[in-house]
């Protein structure tokens, strides 16, 4: 048997070389070297950034026998592997990736390592947007029925720093990319379910087409068998189209037709409907957030959550206590009379026409970052029409975003800056009493900060609101932040 064989069945890596492509700042590429020094294989990782770039991962691999190859890639490295590990951001038609190919080595990644040693049924949840919200919502939901269960993937940590814990009886849930998608070679039944929350315009400076990037998203179905489910959002019509390709149980969430299994999302509850069955879950009212999208998540992860037999109590339970994410529409309080909300997870044009339309106008809009190039014209249109009074964007995308709502007749008025914080500062001396100033971005962090995390937390303290979200003042630094509940200027 070769050794992408023996890697691609789960035996052991035992005396293998294995080449880490990609350590990265997040833990991924420390998951992998870890996981890969416990099977006993000889692992070197390389990356294009140097040791200083990379500092926090280099010293988590201080004390495993790894050989770091930083600030370059060598050819040779990928012509003498038998498997490369690659990181997601790797594309996959990378000249190093082909070499390891044409060499004969098996071209994997952490996720797919992590799928394939995992004991336990996969909840796998992807989708454009609502991802990680509806990850943690079912890993709660799973949590109250009993039993133990992880979450992982792009939500948080790596499975593989915790798969020799995980048994056959407990439960995983996992957030998933189409970066992690596009490339996967899923074992047999995976995942036992999966959920695919929406599809709107994303990656395409990855994927090139809105095709390409939706069949990256659709092979979460491609493994699965007659036992498994497939959460699919009714409201979408191309997910919704889906369902002709799954292989197992299709269980909608939203509006449903007559005879359809899921959660049903009506005008003032959810419920589920199982067969001829339906079952109230939660009254909309009961919900601690309401917003349009949130449910549409809620009703995601309790189908899947009902799917894998969690009781409908514990579903219920879940729904009224869950509160949401952090940097997620998150309202942070009033200051001066206006309310602050964090929605610092936003990336995408389409997150933040779902914010606009999802807060109370009239709305101070804070936005901006590095471009994915991604049409703006949905953007454009919410900022028109959708109660925005006045737009503050900031960074690399400021002026193409500016020019943009300038060439839009109707549109509010529009000013640029560099950075994030004299943008929170213009936004806070222009926002008055009944307003809510909305921080949802559209475009990704990475001109300035290294995620959308450490963009939220800096807004936080612009604002002067404690980075737990609790809603309380902290003392700011001037001249940005709120001094007693009175917006300065």
């Amino acid at each position: 048997m070769t050794p992408a064989a023996a890697t691609r069945r789960g035996l052991p890596l035992r005396e293998r070389r294995v080449v880490v492509m990609g350590l990265g700042l997040f833990g991924g590429g420390v998951a992998v070297a870890r996981y890969l020094v416990r099977e006993g294989a000889r692992v070197v990782v390389t990356d294009l950034r140097d040791a200083q770039a990379l500092r926090e991962s280099v010293e988590a691999l201080q004390d495993l026998p790894v050989t770091l190859r930083l600030g370059e890639h060598v050819e040779s490295d990928f012509e003498a592997t038998d498997v490369v590990v690659a990181n997601p951001a790797v594309r996959p038609d990378s000249p190093f990736l082909e070499r390891a190919r044409r060499s004969g080595a098996q071209v994997t990644s952490e996720f797919e390592l992590a799928v394939r040693a995992c004991a336990a049924p996969i909840v796998a949840v992807t989708g454009t947007n609502g991802k990680s919200t509806t990850t943690s919502l079912v890993g709660e939901m799973l949590r109250r029925a009993g039993g133990k269960v992880w979450v992982g993937g792009n939500i948080g940590r790596s499975l593989l720093d915790v798969v020799d814990e995980i048994g056959p009886e407990d439960r995983v849930v996992l957030e998933v990319s189409s970066y992690q998608l596009e490339v996967l070679e899923a074992p047999d039944g995976f995942p036992r379910v999966a959920v695919v929350t929406n599809l709107t315009p994303d990656h395409l400076d990855r994927h090139r087409t809105m095709e390409a990037y939706g069949a990256a998203k659709a092979r979460i179905l491609e493994r699965q068998g007659p036992r498994d489910a497939a959460v699919l959002n009714a409201a979408d019509p191309i997910v919704r189209g889906w369902k002709r390709a799954a292989r197992g149980r299709v269980l909608g969430f939203g509006p449903l037709g007559e005879g359809e299994a899921g959660v049903a999302v009506a005008r003032d509850h959810l419920a589920w409907r199982d067969g001829e069955r339906e079952r109230v879950l939660v009254r909309r009212e009961n919900l601690r957030f309401r917003e349009r999208f949130n449910v549409a998540n809620a009703a995601a992860a309790a189908a899947a959550a009902l799917d894998l037999g969690a009781p409908l109590e514990a579903v219920a339970e879940a729904l009224r206590e869950f509160e949401g994410l952090p940097h997620r529409l998150q309202v942070l309080g009033e200051c001066g009379g206006f309310r602050i909300v964090d929605n610092a997870v936003s990336t995408v044009p389409e997150s933040t026409i779902e914010a606009i339309r999802a807060v109370d106008p009239p709305v101070v809009l804070v936005a901006g970052g590095r471009s994915k190039s991604l049409p703006l014209d949905g953007l454009v249109e919410a900022i028109a029409e959708g109660g925005v009074r006045e737009v503050f964007a900031y960074g690399e995308a400021a002026e193409a975003l500016a020019q943009a709502v300038r060439d839009r007749p109707g549109s509010p008025p529009i000013s640029t800056y560099p950075a994030l914080a004299p943008a929170v500062g213009a936004a806070l001396r222009a926002s008055r009493p009944g307003d809510t100033l909305l921080y949802s971005p559209a475009f990704t962090s990475f001109d300035a900060y290294r995620n959308f995390l450490e963009r939220g937390a800096e807004f936080r303290r612009l604002v002067g609101f404690a980075p737990s979200g609790s809603g309380s003042p902290e003392a700011p630094p001037a001249p940005t932040g709120c001094d007693e509940g009175t917006p300065p200027g």
